[in-house]
């Protein structure tokens, strides 16, 4: 008896610790080939407010964007975006979340979803910021300016 607990401590054990191991969320990263411009701010506030419109947050000295809470890319789907935007070493990160509406209590009073992350609105900035950066200017391309419906 004393044996069988000791492998079932044993295997509890080694659930928690691989439990422990997994990784949880990660944003996208963005590693220009060159290293990141001067100018590698102000690319991404240019492109943030082109695709966004609205900045809640532009702090150059953390290097921080986040954008408002807009309508989604899907207009047959009642959601919204936003996206943040910082500095991740020599890398950018990126986070696109999307929440949304849907009825509540007794299909009364509408509430909005908890914001989660959209993997391909996601690898869509990336691939706009990767493409901003790669560029010699500040402003952002016209076809980066709105995320694509889906």
């Amino acid at each position: 008896m004393t044996r069988v607990r000791c492998r079932c401590a044993a295997r509890a054990a080694l659930l928690t610790l691989a439990a422990c191991v997994t990784q949880g969320y990660q944003p996208l990263r963005v590693e220009p080939a060159g290293g990141l411009p001067q100018d590698a701010f102000a690319r991404c506030q240019a492109l943030l407010g082109a695709r966004y419109r609205r900045l809640v947050e532009a702090d150059a000295e953390r290097f921080l964007l986040q954008t408002d809470w807009v309508a989604g890319p899907d207009r047959d789907v009642a959601s919204q975006v936003r996206a943040t935007v910082f500095r991740d070493g020599d890398a950018i990160a990126c986070i696109v979340e999307a929440r949304y509406l849907s009825l509540g209590w007794l299909d009364k009073l509408p509430s909005w979803s908890a914001a989660r992350s959209d993997p391909a609105l996601e690898r869509e900035l990336g691939d706009a910021i990767a493409a901003a950066l790669a560029s010699g200017a500040a402003d952002a391309s016209a076809d980066a300016s709105r995320p694509s419906s889906r």
